[in-house]
């Protein structure tokens, strides 16, 4: 029992650091992604913020089980190189013994990442979604700057007064595009917009 604590303690903490190693770099990659659309106007920063901490269970399922590869590896191969497998084959512990420890161990990591996969990752990607659906939907409020003038993708001037972020209204609104059957400008003005 002492030496499964003793293997417990040395797989779960290489487990710990390695998985974190892993999911800061896959944070990292994600986060880029979606900083990539803030900086272009789809999405809000509260909306990157919000989905990158949703990714955190949706990673965690994918990188556990590398983690623990990773983990049994490093835990092992230190054991051997100090000597440690060594002295516990003289004290009679076969590799059957220490493959069965090391099962049990992969048993909780395994259904924790199950836990993961088919509990919270269905919820999580309901709640991805949700958000990504009204970050896109307040993206285009949230990117207009009261008082200036704004010239948007398909070449349309967009000017408003005041912006209500609350309610989404637009006041003394002025939106320009450019005609494309003659080579004039169509004009909207309106005391307010939605």
């Amino acid at each position: 029992m002492i030496i499964f604590r003793y293997l417990c303690k040395e797989l779960y903490s290489s487990l710990l650091a390695i998985t974190l190693v892993l999911l800061i770099i896959f944070i990292t990659n994600q986060f880029i992604h979606y900083l990539k659309d803030a900086a272009s106007g789809q999405i809000t920063m509260t909306a990157v913020m919000q989905i990158m901490s949703l990714q955190i269970p949706l990673l965690l399922g994918y990188l556990l089980p590398l983690g623990l590869y990773l983990s049994i590896l490093i835990s092992y191969g230190r054991l051997y190189v100090d000597h440690e497998m060594t002295v516990l084959s003289s004290c009679g512990m076969s590799r059957a013994q220490l493959m069965g420890m090391t099962t049990i161990i992969a048993l909780a990591v395994m259904f924790i990442v199950a836990a993961l996969m088919l509990w919270v990752e269905p919820m999580v990607q309901g709640y991805r979604t949700r958000i990504l659906d009204e970050a896109i939907t307040n993206a285009s409020i949230q990117k207009i700057v009261p008082k200036r003038f704004q010239v948007l993708k398909n070449h349309q001037v967009l000017y408003a007064d005041q912006v209500s972020r609350e309610d989404q209204t637009l006041y003394h609104f002025f939106m320009a595009k450019p005609s494309l059957k003659d080579r004039q400008w169509d004009v909207t003005l309106s005391a307010t917009a939605k």
